[in-house]
Formats: C-alpha cells, structure tokens, sequence
C-alpha cells in the first residue's frame, strides 16, 4: 500500500459519500474541504461540517476508493493461488502469509469496524487514571 497518492476528483467523493448514506450530500455537510488531508490507497480524509440536522460539528470524512476491496482482495486471491502452485519451490509458506494479509485485509475495509474500535481506544484513554 502506498500513503500519499493523487486524490480522488471532489465529485467522486461526494457522489460516494451520498450513496453510502443514502441522503443528498448537501443535506449532510455545510462545508466540506474539496483538499482532502490525505489520501491513501484504500481510502483519503476530508475534513467537513455537518448540518445542524446532523449535529452540527467539525468532522473527519473517510471516504473508500470505488472497487478498491474487490481489486486488493482479488489481488490476493491470485498471490495465494500462485504461491499454492510453486510451493515447494518457495523458501517459506508464503501462502500462509497472504491468508493472514487477506483477514488482515478485510479488516481495513470496515470503517464501521474501525470507528467502533476508536470509540474503544478513546473510552479506555479518556477513564485512565493519569500515572506521572
């Protein structure tokens, strides 16, 4: 994966952003950073703020390339497929390692998955007792 790729065009974004929420775009966000703040192979980050329909606020929006899971896993796919078919030849089971990579993987698709495991992280910091 790479961490620093040319960003989407804005009107993909937004065309996204409305499909996967299912209402107009402009009835979600007042303002929304055409710039995003990073842009990344499975996915980039706008900063925006939302409707005061929707709580008003400032928020980070973490918007999945079109096809990109389909294209990585299916990437995979073929490396485990390959590596079963010269596994003797390999100096380690490499197929092993993509199954691993191909869990690890789904994983990085499900931003729901990944907001609930900040909410964890953030709960556990924020009732830590302060140690100096």
């Amino acid at each position: 994966f790479t961490d620093s790729l040319d960003p989407m065009d804005v009107r993909l974004v937004k065309a996204v952003i409305a499909k996967e929420l299912q209402v107009p775009f402009e009835d979600v966000f007042c303002e929304f950073d055409e710039q995003p703040l990073g842009s990344a192979s499975v996915a980039q980050v706008h900063r925006a703020s939302l409707t005061e329909k929707y709580g008003g606020g400032v928020v980070a929006v973490k918007v999945q390339r079109p096809s990109i899971e389909s294209k990585l896993m299916e990437d995979i796919a073929n490396l485990k497929a390959l590596t079963k078919a010269l596994d003797v030849a390999l100096p380690m089971d490499y197929y092993k390692i993509f199954s691993e990579l191909e869990v690890q993987l789904e994983d990085e698709f499900d931003f729901v998955k990944e907001c609930d495991a900040m909410d964890r992280i953030y709960d556990s910091l924020a009732t830590a007792p302060l140690t100096g």
